[in-house]
């Protein structure tokens, strides 16, 4: 597993005429924007990858940055979708792969190599998300410390 982080990454979604689409477009390229602030999100998952799986292994698993798995996830949790589903939504959405950063061109990681990544995510690592976020959005002022 290798940790790839490129803050210069910007999104280039399509255009759209649609207000709906643009405001989902508009929810994940603020969504890229903070994980771009936290580049130490990612490098929480990539510890648990390597604790798990050691140094980048030769495989298909291990061609798939940290970071295009963190955001697979993100898309997981924001969509309210299976594993399962978000492999097929992602793989079948030119947005969606652009947030996750493989493009049009790059290959969507197989369903049982990311359940295996999803379950080496430990419960602790979670939590440091969590509080990473938590703590990001008081200290932008999206929300309140109370």
């Amino acid at each position: 597993m290798r940790l790839k982080s490129d803050p210069q990454r910007a999104l280039s979604f399509r255009e759209s005429e649609l207000e709906i689409t643009r405001e989902y477009y508009k929810r994940y390229d603020r969504i890229h924007e903070i994980l771009q602030e936290l580049p130490e999100l990612t490098s929480l998952v990539h510890h648990d990858f390597e604790k798990h799986y050691g140094k980048c292994k030769k495989g298909r698993g291990s061609k798939c940055p940290s970071e295009q798995v963190l955001r697979i996830f993100v898309v997981m949790q924001r969509e309210a979708w299976t594993l399962r589903e978000t492999v097929v939504r992602i793989d079948d959405s030119a947005a969606l792969r652009e947030f996750v950063g493989i493009g049009g061109c790059g290959r969507m990681i197989d369903f049982t190599t990311l359940d295996k990544l999803f379950k080496a995510v430990e419960p602790e690592t979670w939590e440091a998300i969590n509080a990473g976020l938590a703590g990001w959005a008081v200290d932008s002022g999206a929300i309140a410390g109370s």
